[in-house]
């Protein structure tokens, strides 16, 4: 069975390497397997609305979302909203400044601390 994973982080005032590093190295490690990886920044040159209605629907087709919430951001924690309210499975990594927040904890099944962790629960469901 196919799995599909939407990629959401932090993106506005961030570098290239900022947005892109973390998620190339999701895609490489999913590479040979049965997942499909849905990425909003392969969708960063378009147009606000249209990027937004596009983030939307890539979360309506994943299985789970996986945060990277290496820093505060409003769009992600948008997403991480949309994605609660359509049931979805949410795996946080986030750093230890972050990982207390009341809102953060509330609407993630799950809150690691690197992508190694985020792995097995995708893979064991813990």
């Amino acid at each position: 069975m196919k799995v599909v994973i939407y990629l959401a982080g932090p993106m506005m005032d961030c570098s290239h390497s900022e947005m892109k590093d973390w998620r190339t190295e999701v895609k490489k490690h999913y590479e040979d397997s049965q997942v499909e990886i849905l990425d909003p920044v392969d969708h960063v040159d378009y147009k606000m609305e249209e990027a937004v209605r596009s983030d939307k629907r890539c979360i309506c087709k994943a299985d789970v979302v996986l945060v990277n919430m290496w820093k505060m951001s409003i769009g992600t924690s948008m997403e991480i909203m949309w994605a609660y309210v359509l049931n979805k499975k949410i795996i946080t990594i986030a750093p230890s400044e972050l990982k207390d927040n009341y809102w953060l904890k509330y609407h993630s099944n799950f809150i690691v601390s690197n992508l190694e962790n985020a792995y097995n629960c995708i893979t064991n469901g813990a």
